[in-house]
């Protein structure tokens, strides 16, 4: 198995077991480990081998959702992004791997004057390092749908900013893989379109893509916009995206996209979604569970808990369009204004015995499957009673 691929096994893996929220991580470079932030502020190192956390640093006091490690493995970088008097400021912060503060940058005016924050003052930073380890690619966000995008430089403490952009993410990372360069997204002034990809080296030198074929709906321009994690990736000097108008090649070094007839690829991407659809949950080994409060439970779930309205069976998963805002399941919306629809998902409850570990929702903000009926009881005001909630978390239990 390739190290790649080993990596993301681990990861995969290995998140489940993890407590809270965790947002990007970045290896570091002997594989040994990786690090990542929490919705709290909090710098924490995952060791493979003792799979064991270490929180470096209890409160960055940043929002950063994706920090940088440096090359030789021996600093963190964060980013805090705050908005005051009309204006956003940004401050890079270099942690070593004991948690102390190695570089701290002046504050640098950040963004447009003109950008407003999200009402809820939503903000988020991701951080890149660039190969010699003196650079940072810094995106910084105080709004859902558009930010700016500014290289670093830790020696000058020069900044080069590009406004309204997003770095295009490729794989894991906006950097091709030889260092010299990373793509931009640049997005119309509200930020529900793009109007352009670029090519830009760390010097700051920009070069537009051309474009092969023109992006004929918004879906398709999401898609390269936010080609983040998945149907995404390096080849060489080739960042390669998924689209519905299908598979795009960009080629960093003539800066120019490019579509290969005939597509090879996206024809055969149903098959494989509806192999990944076919894979059978697990069932939960025998005494995980009460079976007579389980029978009692199922009862409740498809009547008075209401549970079945989105949970339908047998899959226990939402048909259609499976997206709920945050008011509907009454909690916040800070996790959905990240994404291009400002939705939660249905999650489907086949298997739930699988990963109780680390809490549920998005951030584990509910420790146990009582806490997260207890939350729905209240919210949806179903008068489930105590022995009722203890017979429906048996019964999912069970699924």
């Amino acid at each position: 198995m390739s190290s790649i691929r080993r990596r993301g096994w681990i990861l995969l893996s290995l998140l489940i077991v993890i407590p809270g929220c965790v947002n990007g991580v970045s290896w570091l470079p002997d594989s040994s480990g990786f690090v990542f932030t929490t919705d709290s502020g909090k710098l924490v190192v995952y060791d493979v081998k003792t799979k064991a956390t270490r929180v470096l640093v209890e409160d960055t006091k940043s929002s950063t959702y994706w920090p940088a490690v440096s090359p030789d493995g021996g600093r963190i970088a964060v980013a805090r992004l705050r908005f005051d008097d009309l204006k956003s400021h940004l401050q890079v912060v270099v942690y070593d791997l004991k948690g102390k503060v190695v570089h701290e940058s002046k504050s640098i005016a950040w963004g447009r004057s003109d950008q407003k924050p999200d009402d809820d003052m939503n903000t988020t930073t991701q951080l890149f390092w660039d190969p010699a380890g003196n650079k940072l690619l810094i995106y910084g966000s105080i709004h859902t749908r558009y930010g700016t995008t500014g290289i670093y430089d830790m020696n000058s403490g020069a900044t080069t900013l590009f406004e309204r952009t997003v770095p295009s993410v490729y794989g894991v990372t906006p950097i091709r893989p030889d260092g010299k360069g990373f793509v931009l997204a640049k997005l119309s002034n509200k930020g529900e379109k793009l109007e352009e990809l670029m090519w830009v080296d760390w010097q700051g030198k920009v070069k537009p893509v051309r474009a092969a074929f023109e992006l004929k709906n918004d879906d398709q321009q999401t898609q390269l916009v936010w080609p983040v994690l998945r149907w995404s990736a390096w080849d060489g000097n080739m960042a390669i995206a998924t689209t519905p108008a299908g598979r795009t090649r960009i080629d960093t070094v003539k800066a120019q996209a490019i579509r290969h007839e005939p597509d090879l690829v996206t024809a055969k991407l149903p098959a494989l979604q509806l192999y990944q659809l076919s894979i059978v949950a697990p069932k939960p080994p025998e005494g995980t569970f009460d079976k007579l409060a389980s029978d009692r439970g199922h009862t409740l779930f498809s009547g008075k808990a209401d549970c079945a309205r989105c949970h339908v069976h047998p899959l226990f998963m939402e048909p259609g369009w499976p997206m709920h805002t945050a008011a509907e399941i009454g909690i916040d919306d800070f996790q959905a204004k990240r994404s291009p629809d400002e939705r939660y998902r249905t999650a489907p409850l086949r298997g739930l015995w699988t990963h109780t570990k680390g809490g549920f929702y998005h951030d584990g903000r509910f420790a146990t499957i009582p806490d997260v009926i207890n939350h729905y009881n209240a919210h949806f005001k179903l008068g489930l009673t105590q022995p009722e909630i203890n017979d429906l978390a048996e019964y999912l239990k069970s699924v």
